[in-house]
């Protein structure tokens, strides 16, 4: 007799899916801010050797990317951009569409704007005490992180998954197999 298995969809995403889908985004972000740095500069030098002959480097927004003002505002909203606008018009960043995971309303609807926003600038509130808020997901039978809660939000799995038991139990027995070769 075969024992179907219950899909993952719809059941709120664990600490190692959220993490990476976190870690994805991290570096989409770095990578882009990277790119509009780089862009920034070489149209500045581009200006600077074919047009302005030097009159560009007094100016702040090119004076010094990584400290300049300008550039600290427009990593500051492409961030808050990413983070807001991707939760609320798609329901995902692009980590967590990559880990197949969305986040919803506590009713299971659309996150509002005004949510995705809270979620967002509640990020702060879950690395305070050394990332509790983030680890709460461990301890949480929602697996909520404090910026969930306060955004009243759950981050589910996005997709119709299996989870492959068989596949785990095959890679448990290996790594005993391979303890038992070393003491052996």
């Amino acid at each position: 007799m075969e024992t179907r298995q219950k899909s993952l969809l719809g059941q709120y995403a664990g600490f190692a899916s959220r993490l990476i889908a976190l870690l994805i985004d991290g570096a989409i972000l770095i990578i882009t801010m990277n790119l509009v740095v780089w862009s920034l500069r070489t149209f500045r030098d581009f200006l600077d050797t074919f047009l302005l002959f030097g009159s560009l480097r007094s100016w702040p927004i090119f004076d010094d990317p990584s400290q300049s003002v300008s550039i600290t505002v427009s990593s500051t909203l492409l961030i808050i951009g990413y983070h807001v606008l991707f939760v609320f018009i798609v329901g995902q960043t692009p980590g967590k569409i990559f880990m197949g995971l969305r986040v919803v309303s506590v009713d299971g609807k659309r996150v509002s704007l005004f949510q995705a926003l809270i979620r967002f600038l509640t990020y702060s509130v879950s690395a305070i005490f050394l990332g509790m808020g983030f680890l709460w997901v461990l301890l949480d039978d929602r697996r909520q992180c404090w910026h969930d809660k306060l955004a009243h939000t759950y981050v589910v799995y996005a997709w119709a998954a299996l989870p492959d038991e068989a596949f785990l139990s095959q890679q448990i027995q290996q790594l005993k197999g391979m303890s038992r070769k070393r003491r052996g």
